[in-house]
């Protein structure tokens, strides 16, 4: 039996851990996080799981580890190729030769940590919130996956001020790290691109979809509902997103936003701080800079 992936595809700082917070606390679907990150994160000594525990003592992540120490899985090796391979500066090459770019034993490797998932987890559904366009091109070449694609977009000028303004804990360190800002022409080149390649990267895949921020937090129940059906998943019960909150239980993620720990009622709302704290100009001259993407998933210039 196949593998049901969902996979959230798009730019960083767009909201996907408030999306995967929510998918994750579907019936049948269980959030991992960024699945990305799992093989380095594994070799630290700091990183948190989302339930709270540290990644080498919590419960499920030791059962997954456990399942591919079983399958003679060197994850030292695999973290290696990981941070080699799985990067955003790799997708010219990856849209071109995608089948002929990652070493096989990789691959191998990748499904054996999705079966371990599935097998940990009991869910007909793994929410994986990787984002990155690169990942994407690597599930592809897994047989076994049933995968399904969520492209999540945000207004990629709110985008560029979160990565220039907003520091961050490193996800889910211990430490107190915060994550490097980015100018905010850098900023908003990567969410180009990175949108750009969760395209391309998405051809040839029939379950896919596109899902902007601002329309999920204005109408979570709606626009999530309309999302999860173009997915081949229809009759998903949202009732309780009806009044734009909803109660977090603990799931097991592994990188992602701090929210990821909060265990709270959550009000899911617009955030438009940057549309009150950018100068205008600034906003005109990143709306000129990345018009031609903005047109593409319908924001407008001012």
């Amino acid at each position: 039996m196949d593998i049901c992936v969902l996979y959230i595809v798009g730019a960083g700082r767009s909201g996907s851990t408030l999306l995967e917070m929510v998918l994750g606390n579907l019936p049948g679907f269980f959030s991992v996080g960024e699945v990305r990150y799992f093989w380095e994160y594994w070799q630290a000594e700091d990183r948190l799981c989302g339930c709270g525990q540290p990644l080498k003592t919590c419960g499920f992540w030791s059962s997954v580890n456990g399942g591919l120490e079983r399958a003679e899985i060197n994850t030292a090796q695999m973290a290696d190729w990981a941070s080699r391979y799985d990067r955003t500066r790799h997708l010219p090459w990856l849209a071109r030769y995608n089948g002929r770019f990652w070493p096989a034993p990789f691959i191998t490797g990748t499904a054996q940590l999705f079966q371990m998932l599935q097998s940990a987890s009991g869910a007909a559904a793994i929410v994986d919130s990787s984002k990155v366009p690169s990942h994407l091109y690597l599930l592809k070449q897994i047989p076994v996956l049933d995968l399904r694609v969520l492209h999540l977009v945000r207004d990629g000028r709110a985008v560029a001020y979160s990565w220039n303004k907003r520091r961050k804990k490193e996800s889910g360190s211990q430490n107190e790290q915060t994550m490097p800002a980015k100018s905010l022409v850098k900023a908003l080149t990567v969410w180009t691109i990175e949108n750009r390649f969760a395209q391309l990267a998405a051809v040839n895949i029939s379950r896919y979809t596109q899902l902007r921020y601002e329309d999920f937090v204005s109408d979570p129940s709606g626009q999530l509902g309309q999302a999860l059906i173009a997915l081949d998943w229809p009759g998903v019960d949202l009732a309780h997103l009806d009044k734009n909150s909803f109660f977090m239980q603990p799931t097991h993620r592994v990188g992602g936003n701090p929210l990821r720990f909060s265990q709270k009622v959550l009000h899911i709302r617009a955030d438009n701080t940057w549309q009150e704290r950018m100068p205008k100009w600034q906003q005109l001259g990143l709306g000129l800079l990345a018009l031609p993407s903005l047109r593409r998933y319908g924001y407008p210039l001012q």
